[in-house]
């Protein structure tokens, strides 16, 4: 009955700020340590200090852990779906921190608990890397507009057309010019620090990913660059200064 309870207040509790905005680690995930650690209390009383539950053995609790899991997971969902939640990054940021906050307390809980929450576990990840995938995507080309629409029309042209024609639409001055301006080691180290400062407004510090977060957006802009920076080289000839290792360095002054 109190697992009932705690599910029924999940789906009727999503505790998502209206305008669907920094909503940070919603109430029921925010109680989802509380549900496992009262299981482990329950499991463990009047035994030895170190006892560890076999919950695989234990059918009632694992079917109703998995309930809760359920539960959590759909509500999230629900949630980033609503027609209230802002889709261009807050529907990915709610995903990102509930998903990485619910397998965390999974984690820390050991090796008993990861493996009865396997197949939710799974599915967090995986929508925790799709949501992560997402957001990062739309955070570079919002600081990089212009770098981005270049490099992907030449990358275009080059693929259908060839170099020859790469060069005659998009010619080197043009091409060198547009780089001074938007992708000098200065506007480089300013739209960093931009994105920087928007990823802590976005992320909440209960959550914990803002680290883990900014790691993965660096690996993105690397492969990013370096891709840019293989195409300067291969139809100019020029290289890119910063170069992707540099924006690497530049990026991870800020943690």
């Amino acid at each position: 009955a109190w697992v009932e309870r705690q599910i029924e207040w999940i789906r009727t509790h999503p505790g998502v700020p209206a305008n669907g905005k920094r909503a940070g680690v919603i109430p029921s995930f925010a109680r989802f340590p509380v549900y496992l650690d009262h299981i482990l209390l329950c499991c463990r009383e009047g035994r030895k200090e170190n006892y560890t539950p076999d919950f695989a053995n234990i059918k009632v609790v694992s079917y109703y852990l998995q309930k809760i899991a359920t539960a959590l997971l759909e509500s999230l969902r629900e949630c980033a779906e609503r027609e209230s939640t802002e889709k261009q990054y807050a529907a990915n940021v709610l995903q990102m921190e509930n998903t990485y906050y619910f397998t965390q307390c999974i984690k820390e809980r050991g090796q008993e608990m990861s493996v009865l929450f396997r197949k939710p576990t799974v599915k967090a990840n995986a929508t925790c890397k799709a949501s992560t995938d997402a957001y990062l995507g739309w955070m570079i080309k919002r600081e990089f507009v212009v770098l981005h629409d270049l490099f992907s029309r030449i990358s275009k042209m080059r693929r259908e057309l060839g170099d020859k024609e790469v060069l005659m639409q998009v010619p080197k001055a043009t091409f060198v010019k547009t780089l001074q301006k938007e992708a000098s080691r200065e506007v480089m180290k300013d739209k960093i620090g931009v994105m920087y400062a928007r990823m802590g407004k976005h992320l909440s510090e209960e959550g914990g990913l803002l680290p883990v977060a900014w790691k993965a957006l660096v690996k993105v802009l690397y492969e990013w660059f370096g891709r840019w920076e293989k195409l300067s080289s291969q139809v100019y000839q020029h290289k890119l200064d910063p170069s992707a290792v540099d924006i690497v360095r530049i990026a991870y002054v800020l943690l």
